[in-house]
C-alpha cells in the first residue's frame, strides 16, 4: 500500500510507495507509449502534458494498448468538438461486444447484494448467455439499430444485462432507477419514443419491498410507443395493460440473437438525463467509441482497475455513476451492485458489504461518508483487497477527508469531479499521485482543464470557471431532440467561444491540485469577490448542533443589490419544541465560526433555522432552485418536484420563503 503521511496544509495525507507506482496500470501504459512515441513519460505530469498537447496520439495509443483494435490504423483519432466531426473515423466497435470478451473464468462478472441480506453472483458465461437471450427477445420485439430500449429497474443484474443486450443490437439505451416515480420516468422516457420497456415489479429499500407496478402502468399509459414490456420478478404479474408482457425468465431462456456486430464508433450508445433541478431533464447522447475510450482510460489508468478486481460504488441507476460502475466490466472487473439503502440496517452497511466482497475500489458520495461519521459509525473491517476509496457528487470537505484517513489509513481517498454530460471526470486522481485533504490531485488524462476568470484569462490559486480547451471523446454526440446542436452550443460554448465551459467554479492551484467550489451559478459574490459555498459548508457543518446548511446569493433587488441568506437544519431534525433562544444560540454559533475560520465577507446577511432541506436524487444541495425561489419563482416552475429526494421538504421550504416577511423585505438580523 502507499505510505500515510502526517497531515498539514502543505503535506499530503497519502503518498504512493514505490511498489504502488511500479504496479500501476498507468506506469505500464506510460512506459509502453513512451517507447512507442520516443517521448519521456516518466511521471503523471509528463503523461498529462502529452495527452493534452498531442491528444490524437494519446487516444489512439490507448485503444491499441487495451486491444480495442486489430489494426493500428483503425485507432486513428481525430479530436473534434460535438457536432464538428468524428473522433475515430476508421474504428468499428461495440461497447457490449468489448465487455463480453472480458473477464476471468475464476471471477464473477456481477455480484448483487441488497440491504435485506440477499446476494447472488452472475458468472461471465452466464452474463454472455443472458445477454444473448435478451437480445433475442428484443429482436423478436422488432428492435433494431437506432431504436430505443428503456429500463425502469433497481440496481440488480437485470439492468446491466438489458443494457448490454440493447447495445449489442445497436439500439439506444436509457435507464431510470425505481427511486424515481412513474411520472418522473415518463417525463424522461417520453422524449425518446421507446419501443421496449424492461421493468422490475419493485425494489428493495430499508428491508422492505416497494411495489412499482402502478408506476409501470402509468408509464405505459403516457408512452404509447412502448409495444413490449420485459418484466423482472419478483412482484407478480402486470395486469390491466394491452402491451405485450414477457417474463424476464422466459426472455433469458429464449432463442438467442445472432452474434454482436461492430458499429461505427460514433453510433449512439445511451441517453442519460440531467437532474431536472433547473428545468425539464435534458437527454444527453453518447457514442460507443467515445465511451469505450474514456472508460478504459478512467477505470484502468486513473482508478487502476484490472481483470480480477472487484469494483463497488453506491449509486442509483439514474445517476451517471451507475454507467461508470457497469463500465468496470470493460476492464474485466467484477462489479458489485448494491440495491437499497446504504445506511440500513446500520449507517456503514454499504461500506461493510463492499469490504466483505473484497472490493479494490469503493466509491460513494461525501454525504454518505458524513452520514457514517455523524452517526458515530466507523469504516471498519478493511479488506486486504482495498486499494482506493472514491468520492464524487459534491465537494469533499477537508475535515471529512481527515476523518476517513484516520478510519482507513491503508488506502487513499480520491475525490473526482466531472459531469453527466461527459460521463466521466474532468479532474481526479491516480495511484501514482499523492493525495491532499480537500483537494483533487490533478486534471484527468486527456482533459485540457483550466480555470478562467470572467475575461477568459487562465488563473491559478484563485477561483475561476472550469473550462476544457480541447475536445474529449466522451463529450455528447448531441442533446436529444437538438439536431442542429443549438441548445448544446448555448449551454457549453456560448460563454467562451471555442472552449467547453462546464459551469463549475474551481481553483487550479499552482501545484497542480484542484478544488471544486460548486456550481458557478450558485457562487456567492460579495463586493466583487467570488466565494465558493463549499468552504462555508465545511465550516458551518462542523458547528455543534448543526445538521445541515444551505447558503445562496440573491441579486434581484435594486434596493438591496446583493443578499446572502443561509438556511440551517439543527441536529434534532425538527425545530418543533425548540425555543427561540435555542435558535438564537445556534445562529450565533454559526456566525462565530464563520468569522473565526473564514472572514466577515463570508458571513450571511440572515440565518434561518428550518426543519429540513431538499436535495437532488443523488444527494446534492439545490442552491440554484432555492435562489430562484428567493427571486420570486413559482415552486413548480422553478424545478420538477420529481428531481428532489424529498419534494415535501422542497415545498415546505418554498412555503417558508413565501410566508416569511424578512425574506421579502430583507430586513431584520
Amino acid at each position: 500500500m502507499g505510505e500515510p503521511a502526517t497531515a498539514t496544509p502543505e503535506t499530503p495525507l497519502w503518498v504512493p510507495g514505490p511498489e504502488v507506482v511500479e504496479r500501476a496500470n498507468l506506469t505500464a501504459f506510460a512506459r509502453w507509449a513512451g517507447e512507442r512515441r520516443g517521448r519521456s513519460l516518466r511521471d503523471y505530469g509528463e503523461l498529462l502534458d502529452w495527452s493534452t498537447e498531442r491528444p490524437a496520439e494519446f487516444w489512439s495509443d490507448l485503444l491499441v494498448h487495451f486491444g480495442v483494435v486489430g489494426a493500428v490504423r483503425d485507432a486513428e483519432a481525430h479530436p473534434a468538438w460535438p457536432g464538428e466531426g468524428t473522433w475515430f473515423p476508421r474504428l468499428r466497435t461495440n461497447f457490449a461486444g468489448h465487455i463480453l470478451r472480458q473477464g476471468l473464468p475464476t471471477e464473477p462478472a456481477i455480484i448483487a447484494v441488497n440491504d435485506g441480506g440477499g446476494r447472488c453472483e452472475v458468472s461471465w458465461d452466464e452474463l454472455r448467455n443472458n445477454v444473448a437471450g435478451i437480445r433475442g427477445e428484443l429482436s423478436r420485439a422488432g428492435v433494431g439499430s437506432g431504436d430505443v430500449v428503456v429500463g425502469y429497474l433497481p440496481n440488480v443484474p437485470a439492468a446491466p444485462t438489458a443494457f448490454l443486450a440493447a447495445a449489442g443490437l445497436g439500439a439506444i439505451w436509457a435507464l431510470a432507477g425505481q427511486d424515481l416515480s412513474g411520472a418522473a420516468v415518463a417525463q424522461r422516457f417520453g422524449q425518446l419514443s421507446p419501443t421496449v420497456l424492461v421493468a422490475a415489479a419493485g425494489y428493495s429499500w430499508a428491508g422492505s419491498f416497494i411495489d412499482r407496478r402502478d408506476d409501470i402502468r402509468l408509464i405505459l399509459a403516457r408512452i404509447p410507443s412502448v409495444r413490449t414490456v420485459i418484466l423482472v420478478e419478483p412482484g407478480g404479474p402486470l395486469p390491466d395493460t394491452d402491451t405485450t408482457v414477457v417474463p424476464w425468465a422466459d426472455a433469458v431462456a429464449g432463442e438467442p440473437a445472432d452474434p454482436i456486430d461492430d458499429l461505427p464508433a460514433d453510433h449512439p450508445l445511451w441517453v442519460m438525463f440531467t437532474s431536472g433541478t433547473t428545468g425539464r431533464p435534458k437527454g444527453i447522447v453518447h457514442s460507443h467509441g467515445g465511451i469505450l475510450a474514456e472508460q478504459l482510460k478512467s477505470l484502468a489508468l486513473q482508478w487502476d482497475l484490472r481483470a480480477g478486481d472487484h469494483f463497488s460504488w453506491f449509486t442509483s441507476p439514474s445517476w451517471v455513476m451507475w454507467n461508470i460502475l457497469v463500465s468496470g466490466l470493460a476492464v474485466g472487473t467484477s462489479v458489485v451492485l448494491y440495491d437499497g439503502s446504504p445506511t440500513y440496517p446500520t449507517a456503514s452497511h454499504f461500506w461493510d458489504v463492499a469490504q466483505r466482497e473484497n472490493a479494490a475500489v469503493v466509491g460513494a458520495s461525501p454525504g454518505y461518508l458524513e452520514r457514517v461519521r455523524s452517526s458515530g459509525g466507523a469504516l471498519a473491517g478493511v479488506s486486504p483487497s482495498l486499494r482506493a476509496l472514491g468520492v464524487t457528487g459534491s465537494p469533499l470537505p477537508a475535515d471529512l477527508h481527515h476523518w476517513v484517513r484516520e478510519q482507513v489509513p491503508e488506502a487513499p481517498l480520491i475525490s473526482m469531479s466531472g459531469g453527466t454530460e461527459v460521463a466521466t471526470a474532468f479532474c481526479g486522481g491516480a495511484m501514482t499521485l499523492s493525495v491532499r485533504a480537500g483537494r483533487i490531485p490533478a486534471p484527468c488524462l486527456g482533459v485540457a482543464m483550466q480555470a478562467w476568470d470572467t475575461t477568459g484569462r487562465e488563473v491559478f490559486d484563485v477561483p475561476g470557471e472550469l473550462v476544457v480547451r480541447n475536445p474529449m471523446p466522451s463529450m455528447p454526440l448531441r442533446f436529444w431532440a437538438d439536431e442542429d446542436g443549438r441548445r448544446l452550443h448555448e449551454t457549453y460554448f456560448a460563454r467562451f467561444p471555442g472552449v467547453w465551459a462546464h459551469g463549475d467554479l474551481v481553483t487550479v492551484h499552482s501545484t497542480g491540485t484542484v478544488e471544486v467550489h460548486g456550481r458557478s451559478d450558485a457562487t456567492l459574490n460579495r463586493g466583487g469577490v467570488r466565494i465558493g459555498t463549499a468552504e462555508i459548508y465545511s465550516v458551518v457543518e462542523r458547528v455543534q448542533g448543526v445538521h445541515e446548511v444551505l447558503v445562496v446569493g440573491v441579486d434581484d433587488d435594486a434596493d438591496h443589490p446583493y443578499w446572502i441568506p443561509m438556511f440551517v437544519v439543527p441536529v434534532a431534525g425538527s425545530p418543533s419544541g425548540r425555543t427561540p433562544e435555542d435558535d438564537e444560540e445556534l445562529v450565533a454559533a454559526v456566525r462565530r465560526a464563520i468569522r473565526s475560520e473564514l472572514s466577515r465577507r463570508h458571513e450571511p446577511d440572515h440565518v434561518f433555522v428550518v426543519t429540513a432541506l431538499p436535495h437532488t436524487k443523488t444527494g446534492k444541495k439545490v442552491e440554484v432552485p432555492v435562489k430562484r425561489l428567493l427571486q420570486g419563482g413559482d415552486p413548480r416552475e422553478v424545478a420538477s418536484l420529481e428531481s428532489f429526494d424529498d419534494h415535501e421538504a422542497y415545498l415546505d421550504l418554498a412555503h417558508y420563503i413565501a410566508k416569511r416577511p424578512v425574506l421579502g423585505t430583507r430586513s431584520g438580523g
